[in-house]
């Protein structure tokens, strides 16, 4: 059951012989038409053939010449003569017999190409790599730099230039002598060269074995592969018709491109072409082409030699013509579920994984050729690979809007001017919307910018802090360079002085000497504690309120012992785990000792109290007596009361002092947490 379509046969087959008995027969070497009607056929294995429209005969009547001969190539010179390149080497067909060359010591033995000079002679290429000329029944060779690869594909210029291929080492070129070889640095896609002919302007095109075809553009080669259309990357044949269109015989069929391609393809960069296919659905046996120049008969007819018999047809029949079938959208599923468009548009929900969209076009003339190409605008510009296959497949496209386009073709080159197209749009979720995506962007941006002033402002505040510390560490330095200078110094200068006067008073006036070394030893004391102020005010380890305040605590008791006072210390229990700044610690030991010297020489004290807290606020100092009061004392020591005060302030704190007559005084000092460190 069903519908069939019938169409005249376009293509002829012509066998050797019959194709199950003498298949080897039929396995086509070269072809020539030395006359209207009569084609000359090498085989590869059963030898040369004549095929008239009378049948098929050996060209010699010599049968047994033709066993085990293998014929690779076939041209008729300018004389009429008929040289064949075989097994056997040179054989040469004119009225009456054949002649036979094989060279003095057999170097035509296995000739694999001939070419006719432009001049006069026959080049010979051989299975061993040798070229030579044979002219006047003489041989020669020509050296042009090949290794031992053979010979396949000769073609001339009509300025002489000779362009000679080898089955592994490339394509050569010798003009006057001179010859270069081309490889694939020079753009051929093999260097296993299987045919070589003259475009329409004397230029060498090429076929190679897996490189595809090879276009000359000037100084070096294009490729032309698979991927720009050809049906398979091994070409045998070339033939370039009259209207410029070119024929390329390959492994899977013969393929004609127009001439309008064959003018692009030198520098076609990439460019997809779609050539016209003849493949066994045309009525070839055998798709595999040989490698045989294509003949153009006298009647106007193009012969291909392939691995089952030889193919004939009419140019005509074949060219580019002919409407391509229209092609139809029939519907789009979108994650497994069918999707109908509202005013010829298609809108998707977010979340859409995968489309596909499937798509037909009625042809019957022959439907294994029928073939599609698709593109998506918006991601693809140009036309994807051609396809039979009628569905077309996208996953997880970006939201947007697409239109997906696609064209069909019937194997003849020609596609539908104008393709089948629907428009999509893919809505996205709001996380993928523009104005989400500006925020994000806009909040990223302010992060960084955020994190950058962040990072230099901790810089600059560590700059600062690092200067800070320099400056209290040279304040520091500086103090204790005044210290030294007028404590210690001060006291060697009299201790030098009284050493001096109690060596003078030594003798005459010893009770004199006796009271200066007294005072003598009395600075020595007085140093050797400046020293211990120094020392203990430079270790770092006393840093901590704990330590200053033990520090404070035994220097109260030394000042009421030199004095014959008691004294009562308070110190708040436990004290916070606070480091106090170096020169904070300077500044109040200074003034609580200025105020022990007050105490001690001016109160008329019997007791000395200094008491010791911590608050929110800061740490408090209190240094109290039960003297004769302010009033009484304040002429000799208001310089002394200045002095502290001058020192508090530097803290950043402050003080005060509360004093009644005959009731003693009391001076506390307030110092801030800011002047302390948390360890």
């Amino acid at each position: 059951g069903g519908l069939y379509l019938l169409t005249g046969a376009k293509l002829q087959i012509g066998l050797v012989d019959w194709v199950d008995e003498m298949r080897a027969a039929n396995f086509i070497g070269c072809l020539i038409e030395p006359r209207d009607g009569e084609l000359i056929v090498g085989t590869q294995g059963r030898g040369i053939y004549q095929a008239t429209s009378h049948g098929v005969l050996p060209l010699t009547e010599d049968t047994g010449s033709n066993e085990s001969l293998f014929v690779n190539a076939l041209i008729q010179t300018r004389d009429g003569a008929i040289w064949a390149a075989t097994s056997r080497g040179v054989l040469i067909f004119r009225e009456g017999g054949y002649q036979s060359i094989s060279g003095d010591s057999g170097e035509l033995y296995n000739a694999w190409d001939l070419l006719e000079d432009v001049e006069s002679g026959v080049w010979v290429g051989t299975g061993s790599g040798r070229l030579f000329r044979v002219e006047g029944g003489v041989v020669t060779q020509q050296d042009f730099g090949n290794t031992a690869t053979p010979i396949k594909g000769m073609a001339q210029q009509k300025d002489g230039t000779l362009w000679i291929g080898t089955r592994g080492n490339g394509l050569f070129r010798g003009y006057q002598g001179k010859w270069r070889r081309f490889g694939k640095d020079d753009g051929l896609g093999s260097e296993i060269v299987r045919v070589v002919r003259s475009g329409p302007g004397g230029e060498p095109w090429v076929g190679t074995m897996g490189g595809g075809l090879a276009a000359w553009n000037g100084d070096g080669f294009h490729p032309i592969t698979t991927r720009e259309g050809l049906p398979d990357d091994t070409v045998s044949q070339l033939y370039f018709g009259v209207g410029g269109e070119l024929w390329v015989g390959t492994n899977r069929g013969l393929a004609v491109f127009q001439a309008a391609d064959v003018h692009a393809m030198p520098d076609s960069d990439g460019r997809r072409f779609y050539p016209r296919i003849i493949d066994r659905f045309d009525g070839l046996i055998s798709e595999e082409f040989t490698i045989s120049p294509p003949v153009l008969t006298h009647s106007g007819q193009l012969v291909f030699a392939t691995t089952r018999g030889y193919a004939k047809l009419k140019p005509a029949d074949f060219e580019h013509h002919g409407s391509p079938p229209p092609v139809y959208i029939e519907e789009v599923i979108a994650n497994g579920k069918k999707v109908e468009a509202m005013n010829g548009t298609l809108a998707l929900d977010p979340g859409i994984e995968r489309i596909e969209i499937r798509f037909s076009a009625p042809y019957f003339g022959a439907p294994q050729r029928l073939a599609f190409r698709n593109r998506l605008l918006n991601i693809e510009t140009q036309w994807g690979d051609q396809s039979h296959a009628s569905i077309a497949e996208y996953r997880n496209l970006s939201p947007g809007k697409y239109q997906f386009e696609v064209a069909a073709t019937s194997g003849n080159g020609q596609w539908n001017s104008q393709a089948a197209t629907i428009q999509m749009v893919l809505l996205p979720y709001f996380w993928q919307t523009a104005w989400f995506r500006t925020g994000a962007i806009v909040l990223v941006l302010a992060s960084l910018v955020y994190t950058v002033r962040m990072r230099e402002r901790r810089r600059g505040h560590a700059k600062i802090l690092a200067l800070q510390q320099r400056q209290e560490l040279d304040t520091e330095r500086a103090r204790i360079a005044r210290d030294l200078h007028d404590d210690v110094g001060a006291g060697l200068t009299q201790v030098a002085l009284l050493s001096e006067l109690a060596k003078r008073n030594l003798e005459k006036r010893p009770e004199r000497a006796e009271q200066q070394i007294e005072a003598i030893f009395g600075t020595a004391k007085e140093l050797t504690r400046s020293l211990d102020e120094i020392v203990w005010a430079m270790n770092p380890e006393q840093d901590t309120l704990e330590g200053f305040a033990l520090f404070l605590g035994a220097m109260v008791q030394k000042f009421s012992q030199s004095a014959d006072l008691r004294s009562r210390i308070d110190v708040q229990e436990p004290l916070p785990s606070i480091s106090l700044d170096p020169a904070v610690r300077h500044h109040v030991y200074l003034a609580a000792k200025e105020l022990l010297h007050n105490a001690i020489k001016h109160s008329g004290a019997s007791e000395i109290e200094m008491r010791m807290s911590v608050d929110d606020t800061g740490i408090l100092l209190t240094i109290s007596d039960d003297g004769l009061g302010f009033k009484a004392a304040k002429r000799r020591g208001e310089d002394g009361l200045n002095n502290i005060r001058h020192r508090i302030d530097q803290t950043g704190g402050s003080c005060r002092m509360v004093s009644q007559v005959g009731e003693g005084t009391r001076f506390e000092m307030r110092i801030p947490l800011n002047a302390t460190r948390t360890s």
